[in-house]
């Protein structure tokens, strides 16, 4: 007896549920009475229902999108004010310096092994006097011995790139292997490995951010007033 009251009351609400829908329709009368609509008109309230159902879905999604779309805008304006990158394959390592040199606007300033610089001058000769053509002004800090000399070699760079040249006579070893570039004091890349006698074969670490890039150029600024200036005039 139990189990058929129970099956009444799932039967009744089922027709309830069906009602609700509009598939059902309940007579005003005793005992209540349930008819089924036709087939086709269920089907069309079904499917006008699931239409409504799947805008909502859609609407909900795109609303999700662009919450998640903005955060990810946030983050990376966050981002970009303290990036960090550690490039260590030939390649990549080459297209981020010449990324850095061609966005370059204002200022470019060099402080290189003697070594290096011959290497930078007769590989990126056209990145570098592109930047010169745009106005950018070239400062190189060149690390080197006494013995490490050719004024002929800097005279040809200075006509070429219009830049300013000193010399750097580092009193500690690794000091004189040191290397760093700062482009318009707001990016800047720094030697990983100073070691590879290549320079192109070095890793670097580039960073915007501008505590590092303040504090680099400031590096830089004392480096170059220290510095001897160059005597390929007098020649």
């Amino acid at each position: 007896m139990e189990k058929q009251f129970g099956n009444a009351l799932d039967i009744y609400r089922v027709l309830t549920e069906l009602q609700e829908k509009g598939l059902v329709e309940k007579t005003l009368a005793k005992p209540t009475d349930f008819k089924a609509i036709p087939i086709q008109e269920g089907l069309e309230i079904l499917l006008t229902r699931k239409n409504v159902e799947f805008k909502d879905i859609e609407k909900k999604t795109k609303e999700l999108e662009e919450r998640i779309r903005n955060d990810q805008n946030i983050t990376k304006s966050q981002n970009e004010n303290s990036q960090f990158y550690l490039v260590s394959s030939k390649e990549a390592s080459l297209r981020k310096r010449r990324k850095c040199v061609s966005s370059t606007q204002k200022s470019l300033d060099i402080s290189t092994p003697w070594r290096r610089f011959l290497q930078i001058t007769s590989t990126q000769i056209d990145d570098l006097r592109a930047a010169s053509n745009r106005g950018v002004k070239l400062r190189w800090v060149v690390s080197k011995t006494e013995k490490e000399t050719s004024p002929k070699i800097i005279r040809e760079c200075i006509q070429k790139l219009s830049c300013e040249i000193r010399y750097h006579f580092p009193i500690a070893a690794e000091l004189s292997e040191s290397a760093l570039e700062v482009f318009d004091g707001k990016e800047v890349l720094l030697v990983t490995d100073p070691d590879q006698p290549f320079f192109l074969d070095s890793g670097v670490l580039w960073s915007n951010s501008l505590p590092i890039a303040s504090l680099m150029q400031h590096y830089f600024n004392l480096l170059w007033e220290k510095a001897t200036e160059h005597d390929t005039h007098k020649i």
